[in-house]
C-alpha cells in the first residue's frame, strides 16, 4: 500500500495531506462509513483489514481532519482532484459486444 499512500500524499510534501484527506468505506450490506481519516499507512492498512470494505472512496483534503467536521464551523475542502465517474452501463445503448457489468477486451 505504500505507493498508494505516497500518491495520496503527493510525495508527502505536506504532512497533513493524509490525515486531512477524507475516505469513505462501503461495507457489505451497503453500510456507508464517511469522514474517515488516517494518520499513517499503518493506520490505513489496519482499518482496511479490520473493515474489509467492498468499496473505497477517496475524498478531498480538508482544512482539518475529516473526523472533526462536526466540531468546526469553518470545515471546508482545500484541495480535491478532478474526477470523472463513468459507469460502463451508461454505454449499453452503443456497445455491441457486452452489456451490464460484463466487459471484454473490445469494450
Amino acid at each position: 500500500h505504500s505507493q498508494f499512500i505516497r500518491w495520496l500524499q503527493y510525495g508527502n510534501i505536506d504532512k497533513n495531506y493524509l490525515s486531512h484527506r477524507e475516505f469513505s468505506f462501503t461495507l457489505e450490506g451497503d453500510i456507508y462509513l464517511r469522514y474517515l481519516t488516517f494518520e499513517s499507512q499503518t493506520d490505513f492498512e489496519a482499518e482496511l483489514k479490520k473493515k474489509c470494505p467492498i468499496k473505497i472512496d477517496i475524498g478531498a483534503v480538508y482544512n482539518a481532519r475529516a473526523t472533526e467536521h462536526r466540531r468546526m464551523t469553518n470545515f471546508a475542502p482545500v484541495e480535491r482532484e478532478l474526477v470523472f465517474d463513468i459507469d460502463l452501463t451508461d454505454y449499453d445503448d452503443i456497445r455491441n459486444c457486452c452489456s451490464g457489468a460484463n466487459i471484454c477486451g473490445k469494450c
